[in-house]
């Protein structure tokens, strides 16, 4: 199997199949089984070979992947690149400045409401990657978000090529009844970030013309459109347009996200840092009662199994920043969960670990995240059905590599 064959099969599909009940799960009991599948890959990743783009950036041309690339699938474009930044914009500069930020947004015009009057953090997320020339692989060790990870957020990753930082930005919901959010908004959260990044002092200075698909790139998923056209008008309006409110259509009627495939350039000014105190640690913790149906991730040779899987899951992140300007960010998701196949057939019910841990730094010389993610399918009377392991990591000095290994068991 090739790598990345191997690698995207790990990734829980986001359809919203629908929430299963929450009744009685016994635990079952059958013989141990012989291991009929395993595998084991690791490729170093390469440049990507198509979409990439040259610009001028401020005087200076810029080669790059205009889009990142999402975990483990490193090489798969996921979101477009939409906003570019030069001058003093390293992401911790930047990320301290919007930290310092208030919510209040009506002097612009806004109303004091979501997404309107939300203040930034730290945002969980999964880490994708970007590709410049000739700074190579670089991964998002400064993610913001600009809500809540439970409901609706600004979701923003800061990527870091030499002095130019490249922004993708998004607004996203969570979907009900699990860990992922479907992204609802280019345009609407790049104008609001775009607008918080002159309240910090930077200024519009041009534009990288259309790098990435347009009109529209990405479609939402279509049970959370449905979700938000019956349950939530007044998000769905916004992001309509109908009627207009003077702000950029965020989807078509069907769903499809707007993009018009530019990047705003902002300039923004070097402000000195006064280094005083000591260093600085921010924690936060989610609880999600995962309840959903999804498509087996691993070990489904034909595609057509699909698991309810109930339980709650933990998501940690504790972000550190030195006098010094050292970043470090670390995260984790664990949690032991049931599940049973309900199709095509349907089995009694199991136990499935989820253990998942990253790790982004950040100094003035190097850069890297790495994470490892564990799923793991478990017998009643202990020992695993099978596992997926995934390894993925970038930098330091531009390199990525993602490795996998799967056990598959009757």
């Amino acid at each position: 199997m090739h790598a990345r064959s191997l690698v995207k099969a790990s990734l829980l599909a986001g359809l919203l199949l629908g929430a299963g009940a929450c009744d009685e799960r016994p635990a079952p009991v059958e013989p141990d089984a012989p291991v009929v599948s395993s595998a084991a890959e690791e490729a170093s990743l390469a440049a990507p070979f198509t979409d990439l783009v040259a610009r001028d950036i401020a005087g200076t041309s810029l080669t790059f992947w205009p889009y990142t690339g999402r975990t483990p699938t490193i090489g798969d474009a996921a979101d477009p690149i939409n906003l570019i930044l030069v001058g003093d914009a390293d992401p911790r500069t930047v990320r301290d400045r919007l930290l310092g930020l208030s919510g209040d947004r009506t002097p612009f015009g806004f109303p004091n409401a979501m997404p309107f009057n939300c203040t930034w953090g730290d945002a969980i997320g999964s880490p994708q990657a970007v590709w410049t020339e000739p700074y190579g692989w670089s991964g998002s060790v400064i993610q913001l978000e600009c809500g809540n990870y439970e409901t609706l957020r600004i979701h923003a990753r800061l990527f870091r090529a030499g002095d130019v930082t490249l922004v993708g930005v998004h607004l996203d919901l969570l979907i009900p009844g699990t860990t992922d959010h479907d992204v609802i908004s280019w345009e609407l959260p790049r104008l609001l970030m775009a607008l918080d990044l002159q309240r910090i002092g930077g200024t519009a200075i041009g534009v990288a013309p259309a790098i990435t698909q347009a009109p529209a790139y990405r479609a939402m998923n279509p049970f959370v459109l449905a979700g938000i056209q019956a349950n939530e008008p007044a998000l769905y309006a916004l992001l309509r347009q109908v009627p207009n409110q003077g702000l950029p259509v965020s989807i078509d009627a069907g769903g499809n996200l707007q993009n018009d495939g530019n990047a705003p350039i902002f300039s923004m000014p070097a402000i000195p840092g006064s280094g005083d105190g000591g260093a600085q640690i921010s924690r936060q913790t989610v609880e999600i009662d995962f309840n959903q149906t999804i498509p087996r991730p691993f070990c489904d040779s034909d595609g057509q199994e699909f698991l309810q899987v109930v339980g709650p899951v933990t998501l940690t992140q504790k972000v550190t920043t030195t006098p010094s300007g050292n970043f470090v960010s670390q995260w984790s998701a664990k949690g032991y969960l049931d599940v049973r196949q309900v199709a095509p057939a349907v089995t009694e019910w199991y136990r499935a670990r989820v253990n998942q841990h990253g790790r982004g730094v950040m100094t003035d010389q190097v850069e890297m995240v790495n994470e490892i993610q564990l799923r793991m399918e478990i017998r009643p009377g202990g020992g695993d059905r099978g596992q997926l392991q995934l390894n993925v990591s970038m930098g330091p000095n531009g390199a990525g590599a993602v490795s996998a290994s799967a056990s598959c068991k009757g």
